[in-house]
């Protein structure tokens, strides 16, 4: 089992500040950086817009970054027995992932869902992105948190998440409507990021944020700024918020699962 995190809306993070809260992610899960790299357009790709991964050091990655010769990149934390890696951070643009996103996965011990709090609670300080949103969330796998940021693979979380929903949301080659960023969530986690546009969704008559606290059930809600909030909520009560909001049309992902058909009865 790991932890992974997704940040949607950075278009104003700089590539500047992405890559000092990185650091600031390694911080917080208790890991160093063993390695970094850039993304590079091929000249002689296979097709428009083909790149590859330049591995540098981080001094390098800082100074190339410096000199605007960097935008995207990752940082990452290489140990035996983890594939294909034990921590990562990414900052992605619209140039090589097709939208403008951060991730970031953990396995192992050292860190924890807080370490994500944490590290949110730090974004949110030092950005001043009002429609930022985000989630951190548990996975099978550090490849599968990867994957679920942006949307590839057809990975989901529940079996009650439409896996391919979410990527033709997204802008770039899908020119999707990217309604997550205020119109919707796209599912329910532990630790949601949300911003104002968020908080003002209709959940039968009330506001959200009006309905997380009518219920302690529905979990706890935290301002960190003007626009942006924290929602966080226990484990066990996930299934039915997702239930909830889903049936309302408020979760971009979400999917009735179906119902095994009662077995007939012999005469």
């Amino acid at each position: 089992m790991c932890l992974a995190m997704a940040l949607y809306g950075t278009e104003k993070v700089t590539p500047e500040l992405a890559l000092k809260l990185g650091v600031s992610y390694f911080s917080f899960i208790n890991l160093p950086i063993t390695g970094a790299a850039y993304y590079k357009h091929l000249s002689n790709g296979d097709h428009v817009g083909d790149h590859d991964l330049i591995e540098v050091t981080l001094e390098v990655l800082i100074e190339k970054i410096a000199a605007g010769s960097a935008s995207s990149f990752r940082l990452y934390n290489e140990a035996d027995g983890f594939s294909p890696w034990r921590a990562s951070y990414g900052y992605n643009t619209e140039s090589f992932a097709s939208f403008f996103h951060i991730d970031a996965q953990s396995s192992g011990e050292q860190s924890s869902l807080d370490s994500y709090i944490d590290f949110f609670k730090e974004v949110v300080r030092r950005s001043s992105e009002s429609s930022i949103y985000g989630a951190a969330y548990r996975s099978v796998s550090v490849g599968k948190g990867f994957n679920y940021a942006a949307g590839e693979n057809f990975v989901s979380l529940y079996p009650f998440e439409n896996s391919g929903a979410f990527r033709k949301e997204v802008s770039g080659r899908y020119n999707g409507q990217e309604r997550y960023k205020g119109e919707l969530l796209r599912m329910v986690y532990e630790v949601n990021l949300l911003n104002f546009h968020h908080l003002r969704l209709d959940v039968g008559g009330m506001t959200l944020d009006k309905w997380i606290s009518e219920d302690p059930n529905n979990g706890v809600l935290e301002k960190l700024s003007e626009t942006i909030f924290i929602w966080l909520v226990h484990s066990e009560n996930l299934s039915l918020i997702n239930e909830k909001l889903g049936r309302l049309g408020l979760l971009l992902s979400w999917k009735a699962t179906a119902k095994k058909a009662s077995a007939r009865k012999l005469p």
